[in-house]
């Protein structure tokens, strides 16, 4: 009766094991299961979230569109320049105003040292009126948005002329 006797605790012991190991399928599959939801809902609401986002931005700039549109129409029966370039102006303003709001900055280069991470090189200029490797003209402002570059500068760089031999 001894080997009976063992044979069946082992074959109890093993049921148990299985039981057990079908529990722990079990929790990790429903584990899984909430995992795979919780990245779904993350997903949902990250597109939520921007297209909240990209609505407040839109929003905000809908009213400076009203006013170029306004300025169209004035341009078709207006004689007078004076007074659509201070509409032009204002509504300038007022873009760039709005956009500020929404964390946009524009930074100026002029006498700065060339930083590849903040401007672009789209000229050098030979010149020993300026230090080499200074911003000596910008072509157009660099901006950031929530501080980090996101269009850099367009400049011109300096360079020392080249100097003949025998000078």
């Amino acid at each position: 009766m001894g080997k009976k006797h063992w044979t069946q605790k082992l074959k109890e012991e093993l049921e148990l094991y299985k039981n057990e190991a079908k529990q722990w399928r079990e929790k990790y599959l429903t584990v899984l299961a909430e995992l795979d939801n919780f990245r779904r809902q993350v997903d949902k609401e990250r597109d939520r979230t921007r297209r909240v986002a990209q609505e407040k931005m839109m929003l905000a700039i809908i009213p400076v569109l009203d006013n170029f549109e306004q300025a169209l129409h004035y341009v078709k029966n207006a004689n007078n320049l004076d007074s659509l370039k201070k509409g032009v102006e204002m509504i300038y303003s007022q873009l760039k105003h709005t956009l500020e709001e929404l964390g946009l900055r524009c930074y100026t280069s002029v006498g700065e040292k060339f930083d590849p991470e903040r401007h672009e090189a789209l000229f050098i200029e030979e010149t020993d009126d300026h230090p080499e490797g200074t911003i000596i003209k910008e072509l157009a402002q660099g901006y950031t948005f929530k501080g980090r570059v996101i269009r850099p500068a367009r400049v011109v760089v300096a360079k020392p002329k080249n100097k003949k031999v025998n000078e």
